[in-house]
């Protein structure tokens, strides 16, 4: 909790009013997001594209992988 939206709270609690509803879909919708950014991994997008490409590397056993053309040998 932030110290504004503790004060806020305790704001609330002092004057006897609580916040509007309104206000209230919206922190639970900020804290249904934030829910949603810890679960997903850090390392990787909403597609899931850093694992899908991890998965390609561990397959053809190299450092790269190559997005589109052909590789030509030698380089």
């Amino acid at each position: 909790m932030t110290p504004k939206e503790a004060f806020r709270k305790l704001s609330h609690k002092f004057h006897g009013k609580g916040p509007g509803k309104m206000k209230q879909e919206k922190r639970m919708k900020q804290y249904e997001e934030e829910l949603k950014l810890k679960q997903m991994k850090a390392s990787d997008t909403p597609l899931l594209s850093m694992e899908k490409m991890r998965e390609t590397q561990a397959k053809l056993n190299a450092p790269y992988i190559v997005l589109s053309g052909q590789i030509k040998p030698g380089y």
